[in-house]
Formats: C-alpha cells, structure tokens, sequence
C-alpha cells in the first residue's frame, strides 16, 4: 500500500507511516505495518507501507504518521480494504 505525505516544515525530518488493520464489523486490530522515509522541507513523500500475513477478509485501515521523536505529523485517514 502506498501513502503520502507532506512535510510543511523548515527542516528535514524522518516519518514512519503505520497501518493499522481492523476487522469488520469487530473492530480487532489484526495487523500494524509500518513504513519510514526522510521528508525534506517543503516536499512530499511516498511511502510504501507492506501488506503480509493478513488474512482474506474487509478490514478498516487507519493511515498514521510519526516523527521519530514520537511526534504526530499527518492527519489520520481511514479507508475500507477488502483482501480476497
């Protein structure tokens, strides 16, 4: 799955986007995958986020980025994924 994101900062920083995988309609979390990139100031990155070992089925998936100092970058974005 690919992501991107937006560094609207002065400064270079490194991001690591998670994907947070959750069955429907339970809401179990069933999988995290991560994906990390530098993003230079003012410029976007894509990020390409795996998809493994997660079974056939609709899941909600929650896009998030984080700095490597744990700080929020992105808005969180939720799409509906079904995998056959």
């Amino acid at each position: 799955m690919n992501a991107t994101a937006f560094n609207c900062w002065a400064y270079d920083m490194d991001v690591v986007m998670f994907a947070v995988w959750k069955t429907v309609p339970e809401g179990v979390i069933d999988a995290v995958e991560t994906g990390g990139a530098n993003i230079g100031a003012g410029q976007d990155a894509n990020f390409y986020v795996p998809v493994y070992g997660i079974d056939p089925g609709t899941y909600i998936v929650t896009f998030f980025g984080v700095t490597t100092g744990n700080d929020p970058v992105s808005n969180t974005l939720q799409v509906t994924i079904t995998l056959q």
